[in-house]
């Protein structure tokens, strides 16, 4: 069922329910008031009576009955039985009784009592006066009373049906006009086709609901934009990072297979060959890292490690590596306390950060020498990494932690563009942070800021 029938069949039920408990409870406030107008009418009559037999001795039933016979103002089957007190019956307006007089009628308590027999209302005085005490026992049927409230019930009925009706209708309309925003934002999404995902929604009104749904489309639309434009720039990147050493290696070896050589040539091709495949290898496993990172279902241990110990195995297996590298590493603000260097973490992850930040620093640096300040800021450690190079344009420092982003200055230097993004999200995992700090013409400077671990 779709929304619009919903919110109408709810709308109807809704109003008919409340119009239906507005209409029962006109209708027996009114009946009430009918019935007590009724009652009051026969007590001032059967009143009237009591007293003319009471107060004028020369008037007897006779003469009673006669008058009662000439007011016009009779009920209808009206009828007024007056009792002595040993229960004769002094008055009787009519000979013809049309129900049964019980006991219960002619117990005499001093308060009125009131009867419902079939369609007559019957109403119990014991009267006392001066002179006399009577118990007057006086029935009629409320025609017109009755009349009246079966017309008003009739009204009611009818105008209950017609105003469910027509809430149907105006609901229907309504809720049409209510979701007529939501299905402007369904034509409009079905407009947005992966090729021109820069289209927006139009937002009418950003204070209500279907505003604040329509902004929050449109953040997602922005964030899949983004996504879209990442995975393109990812995949043109890995195709031209993959096709460069493919295309060497096929050149390589179609130049040997040319004709015979020596085994000099043979050993050299290989040797180049053996080289490319490395980058290659280098490369995929780069790529697994940074798709593992990019996922957001992470299975990596955390523990507790002590970060300046990993700084310096990294350091020793840089230095391994690349034997022409120099890191100098100092510390500032840091205590004896062993809590001061731990951090929680996977020693893996901070590993690869930490070894990409030193290789960077020596690979871009003029004189291949990283600075490391090691350093205690609050609740954070805080590790800067500097080295003397060309700097990095301004323009291009929001682009340097994108995957395979590779600065102006930097095509001349062996690279994927990998490593600068993988400490960014390593970072991010860990709880902390990556900045560019410094960038002028003869320094850059990176800081590794993450946070201790806190002792309860």
């Amino acid at each position: 069922m779709k929304i619009r029938q919903k919110l109408t069949i709810q709308f109807v039920l809704l109003v008919s329910a409340i119009s239906l408990a507005a209409f029962v409870g006109i209708y027996y406030i009114y009946q009430s008031y009918v019935s007590n107008r009724f009652f009051t009418r026969l007590r001032s009559k059967a009143i009237t009576t009591a007293e003319l037999l009471s107060e004028n001795s020369e008037i007897d039933a006779a003469l009673l009955r006669k008058i009662n016979e000439s007011n016009r103002d009779l009920l209808y089957k009206e009828n007024i039985i007056v009792f002595d007190t040993l229960n004769h019956i002094v008055y009787r307006s009519e000979d013809l009784l049309e129900f049964t007089i019980t006991k219960e009628m002619l117990i005499r308590n001093g308060r009125d009592k009131k009867f419902k027999i079939s369609d007559f209302g019957v109403i119990v005085i014991n009267y006392s006066s001066s002179k006399k005490k009577f118990l007057i026992i006086a029935a009629a049927i409320d025609l017109y009373g009755n009349d009246t409230v079966s017309n008003l019930l009739q009204v009611m009925l009818i105008l209950y049906f017609i105003l469910v009706f027509a809430v149907g209708i105006t609901g229907w309309f309504f809720a049409g006009r209510a979701l007529q925003p939501i299905s402007d934002v369904i034509s409009q999404v079905n407009d947005i086709y992966p090729q021109d995902f820069d289209k927006r929604l139009k937002v009418h009104n950003e204070e209500d609901e279907i505003g604040v749904l329509t902004i929050t489309f449109n953040q997602l639309l922005n964030r899949t934009e983004e996504a879209f434009k990442q995975q393109r720039f990812f995949i043109s990147n890995v195709s031209h990072e993959l096709k460069n050493p493919l295309s060497k290696i096929i050149s390589q070896i179609e130049v040997v297979l040319l004709k015979d050589r020596d085994k000099e040539d043979y050993i050299k091709t290989l040797g180049s060959v053996l080289e490319d495949m490395q980058n290659l290898s280098k490369l995929s496993q780069t790529l697994l890292e940074l798709s593992r990172l990019t996922e957001e279902n992470h299975s990596f241990l955390f523990s507790s490690i002590r970060l300046d110990e990993l700084l310096w195995e990294t350091k020793d297996i840089l230095k391994m590596n690349n034997v022409g590298y120099n890191v100098t590493v100092s510390f500032e603000n840091i205590t004896d306390a062993e809590e001061e260097f731990k951090v929680l973490g996977n020693p893996y992850l901070l590993k690869i950060a930490l070894y990409n930040l030193l290789e960077n620093g020596c690979k871009f640096s003029t004189n291949q020498t990283t600075n490391v300040l090691f350093r205690l800021e609050q609740d954070n450690i805080v590790i800067k990494f500097s080295n003397l190079s060309k700097g990095i344009n301004e323009d291009e420092t929001n682009l340097i932690f994108q995957p395979f982003y590779r600065a102006n200055n930097t095509a001349t230097i062996k690279g994927y563009g990998i490593g600068l993004s993988l400490v960014e999200k390593i970072t991010k995992l860990h709880g902390g942070k990556v900045t560019l700090v410094s960038n002028k013409a003869e320094n850059t400077t990176f800081s590794l800021i993450l946070p201790i671990i806190k002792n309860n």
